[in-house]
């Protein structure tokens, strides 16, 4: 005999034991662990076991390195720990080759020594390496590097650039100074300073002088009182003095039979910077040689090229800042030419001031005494202090009817 077919109640009860996991014998069918069948939204707890969401149904590991992202329907982040979404999958991120974290979480974007560069973490920072964004934690390059054309450069060290105040780390190794003609480090002569100031101190009677002679100098009648003041005469000099009086005034010097150069420089620009100073002008020298009488407006008796000066001064200079500078030295254009070492001392009150130098050539000796007008507002007395200078003089002549400041 032929089983009865189930009544239309007992289809209902089967397709809700069905839905529900319940077995026939009434025992629930075990459900949330991976592989097995998401539990029933009715039943206490979550769909699936912690570390596992529902697909199609089905229970798998999610939110794990590679993994599937786990559904909106588990609790917590679709990906654990530091991982990121990347499509429908968990990520590692901030890694070299992988994607930068999301801005949100906490830390680096990339770990250190990487930056987004392309759209990925990439090393970064390094010599040889691209500087690192502007948007990373740090500056673009190491200690030691530089950003120059977006890669970072070895500065710092003897022959390379030199690092800028942005840079991480002094402008130049231990053991070197900079040289601000080329822009690159140099080994640092040996007790430069201490010489420098020790020869200042064994000369500084005979620059005393000559300072004194370069004040009185800088008026064609000079005041008959011997004391008058130093200050006095170099203001004097310069107020309201236009070229044709500085030109004549250069030539006036070289009437002197120990002077056979005159340079008049000016200070352009940011003049004082970290301890920095730039000036141009111009360098005179009598074709007749030194002692040559003096020769008002007779120029083609003379000889006059353009020169450069980068001075390096111990500390910030005070009273550099728009100056004029004149100079008396017993050497012709081509030992102005290079690297020189000397002394300064600076005054200045206000926005005006003075200041004087004595400087030595690349063999040790005297070569020059300048006087300094012109000052920095709020400077105060700076001390004796050394400087080194880079100078650079044209190496065509100019008509000395036509150099001007």
């Amino acid at each position: 005999m032929l089983p009865a077919l189930p009544t239309r109640f007992s289809l209902a009860l089967l397709v809700f034991i069905a839905v529900n996991g319940i077995s026939r014998s009434g025992v629930a069918a075990p459900c949330g662990n991976s592989g097995q069948k998401a539990c029933p939204v009715w039943k206490k707890g979550p769909v699936c076991k912690p570390g596992l969401g529902s697909f199609r149904g089905i229970c798998r590991s999610c939110g794990g390195h590679l993994q599937l992202a786990c559904p909106a329907s588990t609790p917590g982040p679709p990906c654990r720990g530091p991982l990121m979404r990347e499509g429908r999958r968990c990520v590692r991120c901030g890694g070299a080759g992988q994607l930068p974290c999301p801005p949100l979480r906490p830390g680096r974007r990339c770990d250190t020594g990487l930056g987004k560069i392309d759209g990925r973490c990439r090393p970064c920072g390094k010599d040889g390496q691209a500087a690192c964004p502007k948007l990373e934690l740090g500056p673009p390059c190491e200690r030691g590097a530089r950003a120059v054309n977006g890669r970072c450069v070895a500065c710092g060290g003897k022959g390379q650039r030199l690092c800028r105040i942005v840079d991480k780390g002094p402008a130049c190794g231990a053991g070197l100074e900079a040289n601000l003609l080329t822009g690159q480090c140099q080994e640092k002569s040996p007790g430069a300073r201490d010489k420098t100031l020790e020869r200042y101190k064994q000369n500084e009677s005979a620059f005393d002088h000559r300072h004194r002679r370069l004040a009185l100098g800088m008026v064609s009648n000079p005041p008959s009182d011997s004391q008058a003041s130093v200050v006095d005469v170099v203001d004097s000099a310069y107020i309201g003095a236009d070229d044709e009086a500085r030109r004549a005034l250069m030539m006036r010097y070289l009437a002197h039979e120990d002077v056979v150069t005159v340079t008049l420089l000016t200070g352009g620009g940011a003049a004082v910077i970290a301890g920095y100073a730039r000036a141009t002008g111009w360098a005179m020298k009598a074709r007749g040689g030194p002692g040559t009488p003096f020769q008002e407006g007779n120029y083609g008796a003379y000889e006059c090229r353009g020169v450069t000066a980068n001075m390096f001064t111990a500390g910030l200079s005070a009273g550099l800042s728009g100056t004029v500078e004149i100079g008396e030295w017993n050497a012709g254009f081509e030992a102005l030419e290079g690297k020189s070492h000397g002394v300064q001392a600076m005054i200045s009150v206000v926005a005006a001031g003075w200041g004087k130098g004595a400087h030595f050539g690349r063999d040790g000796g005297a070569s020059g005494a300048t006087l300094i007008n012109g000052g920095a507002a709020g400077a105060e007395l700076s001390p004796l202090e050394y400087v080194h200078t880079w100078t650079t003089v044209a190496d065509e002549a100019t008509d000395c009817a036509e150099i001007d400041w």
